[in-house]
């Protein structure tokens, strides 16, 4: 999945995981208090625009590591 932009990340995990995105933004509002309306989480994945922090909570959420590869090690095996 690391070719793909956040977006479509995030729009294959929701289908994965059998999970609306009203369904995750009301759990990020029980679970982090978030303050933002469904249409703003919307508008933020569909634009690309979330912060590194919110990817965070959203994997959280849906249960997903974020998981960092050293491309330069990777190349150099």
């Amino acid at each position: 999945m690391n070719d793909k932009t956040i977006k479509a990340q995030i729009k294959m995990a929701l289908f994965e995981r059998d999970i609306t995105l009203t369904d995750l933004y009301n759990q990020l509002k029980e679970k982090y208090h978030k303050e933002y309306s469904l249409q703003n989480l919307s508008s933020k994945i569909n634009r690309n625009t979330l912060k590194y922090s919110e990817v965070q909570e959203i994997a959280d959420i849906l249960q997903y590591d974020i998981k960092w590869v050293d491309v330069k090690k990777q190349e150099a095996e």
